[in-house]
């Protein structure tokens, strides 16, 4: 989990950012009760943190493929239904009252697209690395590979040349 640190804060940006912006902008009508707003605010809090918890649980997959391939549809989908409701809550507004809620969703929209762009860049980078079903679809060319590469080269050069050598060949025989 170590590695994900800054997605995982994102997170968090976003669930907070998220549950701040309800607390402040949600009017509770038709409840009499503090005691009753206070426990339903309470309780749809607890609704977001269920909500953003499978982000977590992808995040921190050991199998980083796995969580990349579960976690980016799941972000593609919340991003879309929490753009959409954000915009559709600017419906019938002027130009400043719109512009006040948009701004005011921003953060919340930034850290969404930050995790969505994190999916798809785990799930690049597993395929890049490991491919799927074993078939390499990048070819990988590092400085690593290319040491390799020489250092076998010397080693079957002599040993092609000791194959061919003819005292080799007349000891085999015998």
């Amino acid at each position: 989990m170590d590695h994900d640190r800054l997605a995982i804060m994102f997170v968090f940006g976003a669930a907070t950012g998220s549950i701040v912006l309800l607390l402040i902008s949600r009017n509770i009508s038709g409840h009499s009760n503090v005691w009753e707003k206070a426990f339903l605010l309470i309780a749809t809090c607890i609704e977001y943190a269920f909500l953003y918890y499978p982000y977590f649980g992808c995040l921190a997959s050991y199998h980083r493929i796995i969580g990349a391939l579960m976690g980016l549809p799941y972000a593609v989908i919340f991003f879309v239904v929490i753009l959409t409701a954000g915009l559709q809550k600017c419906n019938g507004y002027t130009t400043h009252e719109y512009a006040a809620l948009i701004l005011s969703n921003v953060p919340v929209i930034l850290c969404h697209l930050f995790i969505l762009g994190k999916f798809a860049l785990v799930l690049y980078k597993e395929i890049k690395e490991y491919g799927t079903c074993g078939v390499h679809f990048f070819f990988r060319k590092d400085e690593h590979s290319e040491m390799q590469v020489k250092s076998v080269r010397p080693w079957l050069r002599d040993y092609v040349k000791e194959l061919v050598n003819t005292k080799y060949v007349d000891t085999m025989s015998r």
